[in-house]
């Protein structure tokens, strides 16, 4: 993310690693989307890809909560702050439509030039051609990696839990030999040699 930060997108690729969210759910996200008290963002819209129409999320699980480290729930404050400095400066040509990302005028950000920042930021950064879906896959990856269980992941990414386990099954990591170890400490908390045993 280093590469980005001075990027005007910069608050979108981090919202979008941190949280696993699809790109038109964060265009369409709205600021009473955002829970302030609980570091929290509830997903429940997308906009069109095609701009300009809010629509419902694409299946019922893509509604959902999702709670935020204190670090970039920490960078969308200070987001919020900027916008309000940029609504100022916008003064009557600004189009209230309490959008989390915006462009100047308070409009939706149009996807394709999301898109493109993120192409120049990869090729700068000299990194292997990745889509900005990649982010997703990406948070998914990184969670499963470090033990987050997979029915929370599915939660935060808003799919059903078998559609995450075909998609991501090889970056589970296997949890075979720590499970026979708990067993072993529960079944058999005393080991009793074999020839002390009674007849």
């Amino acid at each position: 993310m280093l590469a980005a930060r001075k990027d005007k997108y910069y608050v979108i690729f981090c919202l979008a690693l941190g949280s696993g969210m699809r790109q038109m759910e964060l265009l369409g996200l709205q600021w009473k989307d955002v829970r302030w008290s609980q570091n929290t963002i509830h997903v429940c819209r997308q906009l069109s890809r095609f701009g300009g129409q809010f629509l419902e999320p694409k299946t019922k699980n893509a509604v959902r909560s999702i709670e935020l480290g204190e670090g970039i729930f920490g960078i969308l404050k200070e987001y919020y702050q900027e916008q309000l400095q940029q609504r100022i400066r916008a003064g009557d040509e600004w189009q209230d439509q309490d959008l989390v990302f915006a462009n100047e005028k308070g409009d939706p950000v149009k996807r394709t030039q999301v898109v493109n920042h993120f192409k120049s930021i990869v090729k700068a950064a000299v990194l292997p051609e990745l889509r900005f879906h990649d982010l997703r896959h990406t948070a998914a990856t990184i969670m499963l990696n470090q033990g987050i269980p997979p029915v929370i992941v599915a939660g935060r990414l808003g799919h059903k839990l078998d559609v995450l386990m075909k998609t991501y099954a090889h970056f589970i990591p296997s949890m075979q030999t720590e499970a026979a170890r708990v067993m072993d400490e529960i079944l058999l908390p005393i080991t009793i040699p074999i020839k002390d045993r009674v007849k």
